[in-house]
């Protein structure tokens, strides 16, 4: 799915869902990059961050682990060189 409002509202409502399925103090485990279009930066990963931490989500840990990407195409200079995995815990209230 193409980042935009289609995936945003898509995203919040499995978050949403995840958030009510999971006990309190449940951990899980998120692999996300952010990307590049036409020419610049897509912030998906902080729009996630911001997003479960709405629902009562903490992170735990927080990791990025290098990639080399594929270096070819339109945006082969400004590829993103890394994953992040993030550990989240829910705190219902």
């Amino acid at each position: 799915m193409q980042w935009g409002r289609d995936y945003c509202i898509k995203h919040k409502a499995i978050w949403t869902e995840l958030r009510r399925v999971l006990c309190d103090g449940a951990v899980f485990v998120l692999n996300i990059s952010d990307h590049i279009r036409k020419g610049r930066r897509v912030r998906v990963t902080l729009w996630h961050i911001l997003c479960l931490r709405s629902l009562g989500f903490e992170i735990v840990e927080h990791r990025r682990i290098p990639t080399p990407r594929l270096r070819f195409g339109a945006n082969d200079d400004k590829r993103v060189d890394y994953e992040s995995i993030i550990v989240f815990r829910l705190r219902k209230e």
